[in-house]
């Protein structure tokens, strides 16, 4: 069923997320960005600070560190950043993952945010759905679509105008919800201000709770089927099984490929040519990191002045792991680009490595044969990297 869920809401993700950027229009990086002339076509940016002063009438991707949308974007907005703050009127979809992100304005579609804080400011209204992944979220806008959240902390003082469906440790409410909610949560706190006006389904580990004159010519129904110590209804659970895993997972990989490809394209574009050598040599390169490195790490666990050597050596080789579908699909965009008769643009280079990550990742998640693929992918990516440094290695002698 996992993988069935995945695969299906991995194709709608996709769709959203990366046919628009196919249509490329304008790219830059840099450390600080200030836009301040109006824009006719997309626009994708990277850098340190970013601060969209001016209206752009098409998509907008943005990652960096703190980003700023002060001005109105015309279509969607896709934005990666440890901070993000949205003060200006989006007129369709945003997508954002970070740290902070903050939202005082009118989004025209959905909002998916995925993060540590999310706030939905007084005066903001999400005309779509919304969906919220995030470790505190805070709500004091309109939601005029569906709402759903997961989140270790709520606080719902704005007006939920669809279904709602909230999946939370700690969660008050001093607004109101329009459509029918499903309620699960450790500790619920109602505002005697709190309106629910349709049907709500809940659970709280304290069992049933008084809802009091909250409910306007409705009933709420405490059920211990949505417990969640049953599996479907666990918080990782859903997570896993749903597309903010998708969401969080794509828009971290683009940023993570947008860095490598900025600072290291030219290595990876090299490295790639070494496919060439045969399917087999380089699968044999990265068989002997994959099982020589753990070797090397035990051996230097082994001996107590080696200790210190080994727990960096494991940190790194974690590190290699973790990364390693994100350097393999890199490496197809370089290749397939050094194959092309025309060369292609630094973006078109990194949206074609995160469809590879992507494609990696569902075939990965895989029971067993997932293992498989995940090994002959990180050794065919490690084995080009061996060669060129093993070569690398032996001009330096050589010139000695």
């Amino acid at each position: 069923m996992l993988i069935q869920i995945g695969i299906m809401r991995i194709i709608g993700i996709l769709l959203c997320f990366l046919l628009p950027s196919f249509v490329l229009a304008q790219y830059e990086a840099s450390d600080n960005i200030r836009l301040t002339e109006p824009q006719s076509d997309d626009i994708y940016m990277a850098a340190k600070y970013i601060d969209l002063e001016a209206r752009v009438r098409g998509d907008v991707v943005v990652a960096g560190q703190t980003i700023k949308i002060s001005d109105t974007i015309t279509e969607d907005l896709i934005s990666a950043a440890e901070d993000i703050t949205i003060s200006a009127n989006i007129y369709d979809d945003v997508r954002m993952a970070g740290e902070t992100m903050r939202v005082n304005s009118v989004i025209g579609d959905d909002l998916i945010a995925f993060g540590a804080k999310v706030f939905i400011e007084e005066g903001a209204i999400i005309k779509g759905n919304l969906t919220t992944f995030c470790g505190e979220l805070k709500l004091d806008g309109e939601v005029l679509g569906d709402t759903r959240v997961f989140a270790a902390n709520t606080i719902i003082n704005g007006d939920l105008n669809g279904n709602a469906e909230i999946n939370t440790e700690e969660l008050h409410l001093s607004g109101s919800i329009e459509g029918r909610s499903e309620i699960v949560t450790e500790h619920l706190s109602l505002d005697p201000d709190a309106r629910f006006y349709d049907t709500v389904t809940y659970w709280t580990s304290n069992g049933p709770a008084e809802f009091g004159q909250t409910l306007v010519d409705t009933e709420a129904i405490f059920s211990e089927d949505l417990t969640p110590e049953k599996e479907r209804k666990t918080f990782v659970s859903r997570s896993l099984t749903s597309m903010g895993f998708w969401v969080y997972y794509i828009l971290a990989a683009f940023v993570l490929i947008l860095v490598f490809n900025y600072f290291f394209g030219n290595y990876f574009e090299k490295t790639s040519g070494n496919w060439d050598r045969g399917f087999l040599i380089n699968l044999a390169y990265g068989l002997i990191y994959l099982l020589g490195v753990p070797i090397l790490i035990t051996i230097a666990m082994l001996l107590l002045v080696g200790i210190p050597l080994g727990l960096i050596m494991l940190g790194l080789f974690f590190i290699s792991l973790f990364l390693g579908h994100l350097f393999m699909s890199l490496l197809l965009a370089h290749y397939l680009n050094k194959r092309n008769t025309t060369s292609w643009s630094f973006l078109t280079i990194s949206i074609l490595a995160l469809a590879f990550a992507v494609i990696i990742r569902i075939f990965t998640i895989i029971p067993f044969i997932g293992w498989g693929i995940s090994v002959v992918v990180l050794a065919l990516a490690f084995g080009a990297f061996a060669i060129t440094i093993w070569e690398s290695r032996k001009r330096w002698m050589y010139n000695q």
